[in-house]
């Protein structure tokens, strides 16, 4: 199943230039617009984020760049990351980095994401896509651990968005 058609939008709202259905998708842009070396940062934000995804995003990156996992995956999966070995993180000098919060602590991280908040800097309404009453909630948590919600902005099959020219050597990020 593709990535539910609201997502586009949202990418395009939260800072990409341009928008795509997969990483595989947006490639051919990304070598054009980086002279085919590719991303220096692919983030992924998945909320359920499995080894094929990461895999996806480490061929998406150039030699000495990094793969940010900020979505989960299930705590059981396991196995190999498809076209990730030794060789080429040793030869590339890729990274493959995990992040929550930003790389900050909780009691770090909330008041300044509050304050970001509070300051029309972080937008947070805009990423809720339904509402509970606490009488749902049980069994709207136990849905939420499956593969099965499609109104979330962050599931496995989010869009891909592409952002470019941020800085001045034309350096960009595949999220």
């Amino acid at each position: 199943m593709g990535p539910v058609e609201s997502k586009y939008k949202w990418a395009l709202d939260f800072g990409a230039t341009e928008s795509y259905d997969s990483i595989g998708d947006a490639m051919d842009r990304v070598r054009h617009l980086t002279n085919g070396q590719g991303a220096d940062v692919a983030i992924l934000t998945a909320g359920l984020v499995h080894n094929d995804l990461i895999g996806e995003g480490y061929q998406a990156i150039r030699k000495a760049s990094t793969v940010i996992v900020a979505g989960m995956s299930p705590v059981a999966e396991e196995g190999v990351i498809q076209g990730v070995n030794a060789f080429g993180l040793a030869i590339f000098q890729k990274r493959i980095q995990g992040a929550l919060y930003g790389m900050k602590s909780p009691r770090e991280a909330t008041p300044m994401l509050l304050k970001m908040y509070r300051a029309g800097k972080l937008k947070l309404d805009e990423l809720v896509t339904t509402t509970y009453t606490l009488d749902q909630s049980t069994r709207d948590l136990t849905i939420w651990g499956t593969d099965s919600i499609s109104a979330s902005p962050r599931e496995s099959n989010s869009t891909v968005g592409v952002r470019q020219g941020r800085r001045q050597n034309g350096r960009m990020s595949v999220v």
